[in-house]
């Protein structure tokens, strides 16, 4: 029963890291958001008012309750955003009044440097490859026993400290506007040198162990 829990939080944590926003916008440039308004299937009157509110990608508040410009008889009212050097995703509620009829929706949008959808596969299959190597690191710590009691220690650690990796890197993504690629780039990077390290200090003790004179067999020989 655990190990279902533990799959259903895992799919839930994947589904909103890599969820896929509605809208996506360019750094740095104005932006119009545009929604288009309908009462029972007729545009909406000119009457009609829409307010819209925005959040940061870190929680906070963009923009509050503000109205949107209504283009009867076009159906699209807009609300014109002057800044958006933030990047990452922002979340949009708007509420719509015409005469005795209300509405509301919520969207999200992404802000990058390209103004383009991410290829959000690479960033999956980086993240996969974490959440796989932490299972291995912790797999190796359990398997290896108390001769090799620093090469256990360190993969314990190891995956200790990618777990918080992954942690930041998803705060990185949500609060920041540094991208989630470089963060999880710069975690397999840093793995690579962790292993290269232990795979050294592996061959080094086998070397030492089988020199004539060596007297402590142990993983504490210094």
């Amino acid at each position: 029963m655990k190990q279902i829990v533990y799959i259903l939080m895992i799919v839930f944590f994947l589904s909103t890291v890599f969820a896929e926003p509605d809208f996506y916008y360019k750094q740095n440039e104005n932006i119009d958001i545009k929604i288009p308004c309908y009462n029972e299937d007729a545009i909406c009157s000119s009457s009609a008012e829409c307010n819209i509110t925005i959040i940061y990608p870190n929680g906070t508040t963009f923009v509050n309750n503000q109205e949107m410009q209504n283009n009867n008889p076009n159906p699209n009212f807009n609300y014109t955003l002057l800044s958006s050097d933030v990047v990452g995703v922002y979340s949009s509620y708007v509420i719509c009044i015409d005469g005795l009829e209300s509405d509301n929706t919520q969207f999200e949008f992404m802000i990058n440097k390209n103004g383009i959808e991410e290829n959000n596969n690479i960033n999956l299959i980086m993240f996969l490859t974490l959440v796989f190597m932490i299972l291995i690191y912790v797999s190796v710590s359990f398997l290896l026993n108390k001769e090799h009691i620093i090469l256990k220690i360190s993969f314990f650690v190891g995956s200790f400290v990618n777990l918080l990796a992954l942690m930041f890197a998803v705060y990185f993504m949500f609060v920041t506007s540094y991208q989630l690629d470089k963060v999880l780039l710069y975690i397999i990077e840093a793995n690579g040198i962790f292993v290269f390290m232990l795979i050294s200090y592996y061959f080094i003790y086998l070397a030492k162990k089988s020199t004539p004179d060596s007297e402590d067999k142990n993983d504490w020989v210094n």
